[in-house]
């Protein structure tokens, strides 16, 4: 490893949308830099890997070299889960924006969390098993944010203009800018914005009220954060067309988020959804019945003590 590397924190915890199962991903600068190849990151990750091997601080450690983003994985001894990638730049700004979505509304940050609960109990989550994980269940959160009525938050490219993952890799972003200019954006937006009224629980409800239809949307639709709607597959030719589920990223467009999901899972997200809706509509004012189809039953009290108005004995 090069000497005056540095490393940061990025993901689900530096986003504020970590849960107490969460990992932590941890980028590796690598001074002076700026586009590895990923060949050149794979041979970064198998030196980092032989030192960690002999430290006494992990039960695990593997470099996972197929992984869409290569890196190293590993266990610690008080059963942490930590990632380790290298100048995953575009990652660290990625967080930075999704944190900056959970301070433009406080019920985004709740409903990310409730549901990457949900996707637990329901086992469609396993990021390395062509299920959902986390970064497309965020999207998805995202999306239907901006397709309430009134919306909640405005298209993604209301707070960037541009392929983030392209503008770095051709030294085109000015990070000082971004990291300036970006909260100020989302300062503007919130003093627009109309008030949308809903309740974390009506928000649950109108998710999966929307992605019961996920697998036959799937089909014809993409999913797009960036100009907040869906779009037809045959209105960009860039698109893939053969992804049974095609969710944008809209930080590296047009590359698809969820494109290791098959089109058997994403019938069993669009079965969930169904699933989840119809049982809480039929528990009626039974409450721990409600909350048993979001969580699991070490988080039902404090669920309820969460969410005291839908949640309660």
């Amino acid at each position: 490893m090069e000497i005056g590397a540095t490393t940061k924190l990025y993901g689900s915890y530096k986003s504020n949308l970590s849960t107490r199962w969460g990992d932590l991903d941890i980028s590796v600068e690598v001074c002076g830099d700026t586009s590895l190849s990923r060949k050149q990151k794979i041979g970064y990750l198998d030196d980092l890997c032989k030192t960690l091997s002999t430290k006494d601080e992990f039960t695990t450690i593997e470099v996972r070299r197929r992984a869409v983003v290569p890196i190293i994985n590993m266990e610690s001894r008080e059963n942490i889960s930590i990632d380790i990638s290298i100048s995953s730049r575009s990652g660290v700004l990625q967080s930075f924006l999704l944190f900056q979505l959970t301070q433009l509304d406080a019920r985004f940050t709740d409903v990310v969390l409730l549901l990457k609960e949900w996707i637990k109990v329901k086992g469609i989550t396993n990021r390395y098993n062509r299920k959902l994980s986390s970064y497309p269940l965020y999207l998805m959160v995202i999306f239907h944010f901006q397709t309430c009525e009134p919306p909640i938050f405005p298209p993604l490219k209301d707070l960037y203009k541009g392929n983030l993952a392209k503008d770095i890799e051709a030294s085109r972003l000015d990070e000082t800018d971004f990291y300036l200019q970006l909260p100020q954006k989302v300062a503007k937006i919130r003093s627009k914005i109309t008030n949308n009224s809903s309740t974390v629980y009506d928000l649950l409800l109108t998710f999966f009220e929307k992605f019961s239809t996920i697998g036959t949307m799937g089909n014809q639709f993409v999913l797009c954060t960036y100009t907040g709607g869906w779009e037809r597959k045959t209105n960009n030719h860039v698109w893939d067309i053969s992804y049974p589920l095609f969710v944008e990223d809209p930080f590296d467009r047009p590359k698809n988020a969820a494109r290791t999901i098959s089109g058997e899972h994403a019938k069993s997200i669009q079965d969930a959804c169904i699933e989840t809706l119809r049982n809480i509509k039929a528990a009626d004012d039974d409450n721990i019945m409600v909350a048993s189809q979001l969580v699991g039953p070490e988080l039902i009290k404090e669920l309820k003590e969460k969410f005291p108005r839908h949640f309660v004995s």
